[in-house]
């Protein structure tokens, strides 16, 4: 009865089948289920490995034909969290890296030459990036913990390409000084002559965003969240680029400058259709003088933004609950509200307070 639907219909009912091993099954009916079947068992794989080890994944991924990895739109993998903690644990008071970094390089270079690697690929891991403009349909992009200046690079590469038609972009520098101390470090060693690393490496050299630029690079993006992302010294012109007017979605944390981002935004008068807020500060992604002015500048952004419905704040202190909660009770289109009070107990250490 199933392979008697259209074809059109049945892709349908199919992509709301969850279950591998259901969708496993489906193949093996006849070639009609099997053809309409495959790009769905396909598009999301997720390989185990016993250790974080290059060859195994290699190995498994050289088992798949490559006329089927054309479907794949997500790769991860995994592997035994409960052994090597203290190497795994980004937690972990250990200095050793969450993923070996010529791991991350050899997958890098497995995926760029579209599965194809030899035992000579590893020498040359610190100058692997992934390709990511070869993706000539992308429309999502996210990527947390960019760690090396190739990754950088192929963020740049991809935006220059496929800005114009992402939808919704992801990206996620783990901390701001750490992201530019490694950039620098690897701009620096690319260049052959004596340069000036420029005050925002991301907006001028990632985004190309210089001073006073009004292009819009990202004229699609409908999601935008980023995370320890500078906006310092290209605030609007950062606006401008990620086509604030059109998002539906924001989500912040922890991006240095990004209050006083939000208030160049009010100031600007931009109109927003935002439907979703997501606000996370710590005390180093404020500067002192923005800090008093917390309440002031998220009561009028919320203002502001009258398509609003879901609001979600972590913020430290000083804050004027009665000022924020009068704001909100007026808010009509709003319909979820979190908000993670952070203490601070001396230091620039803070700890959690209320969540309310």
């Amino acid at each position: 009865m199933l392979a008697t639907l259209p074809s059109e219909l049945l892709g349908i009912v199919i992509g709301q089948t969850v279950s591998r091993r259901d969708l496993k099954h489906l193949c093996e009916v006849c070639k009609r289920l099997h053809d309409i079947v495959t790009p769905h068992l396909y598009r999301s794989l997720i390989l185990s490995a016993p250790e974080l080890s290059l060859k195994d994944l290699v190995a498994i991924l050289e088992t798949i034909p490559s006329k089927y990895l054309k479907y794949t739109q997500d790769f991860g993998f995994s592997v035994p969290i409960h052994e090597r903690v203290e190497s795994r644990c980004v937690h972990h008071s250990s200095n050793e890296p969450f993923i070996d970094e010529t791991l991350q390089d050899g997958l890098a270079k497995y995926l760029t030459n579209g599965g194809n690697m030899g035992s000579e690929d590893l020498d040359d891991a610190d100058k692997c990036s992934v390709d990511l403009v070869q993706f000539r349909d992308l429309r999502s992009l996210a990527w947390k913990g960019l760690n090396r200046y190739n990754d950088f690079e192929s963020v740049r590469e991809c935006m220059e390409v496929h800005g114009h038609q992402i939808q919704s972009l992801t990206l996620d520098l783990l901390t701001w000084d750490r992201a530019e101390e490694i950039w620098a470090y690897g701009f620096l060693h690319q260049t052959l002559q004596r340069a000036k690393v420029p005050d925002n490496f991301f907006s001028e050299r990632v985004l190309n965003i210089h001073p006073r630029d009004r292009k819009v690079t990202f004229s699609s993006l409908e999601n935008l969240h980023l995370s320890a992302v500078s906006f310092y010294h290209a605030a609007m012109e950062m606006a401008h680029a990620f086509n604030i007017e059109r998002l539906n979605s924001l989500k912040l944390r922890n991006c240095p400058g990004s209050l006083h981002w939000l208030q160049m935004i009010l100031d600007s008068r931009k109109p927003m259709k935002l439907k979703s807020l997501e606000l996370a500060l710590d005390l180093n992604s404020l500067q002192r003088d923005t800090r008093v002015h917390i309440t002031e500048t998220i009561c009028n952004f919320i203002y502001h933004v009258p398509s609003l419905e879901s609001l979600y704040l972590m913020l430290p202190e000083p804050i004027d609950w009665t000022a924020l909660t009068e704001r909100l009770s007026t808010h009509c289109q709003l319909k979820r509200f979190v908000m993670h009070h952070l203490v601070d107990r001396g230091g620039q250490n803070l700890i959690d307070g209320d969540i309310l």
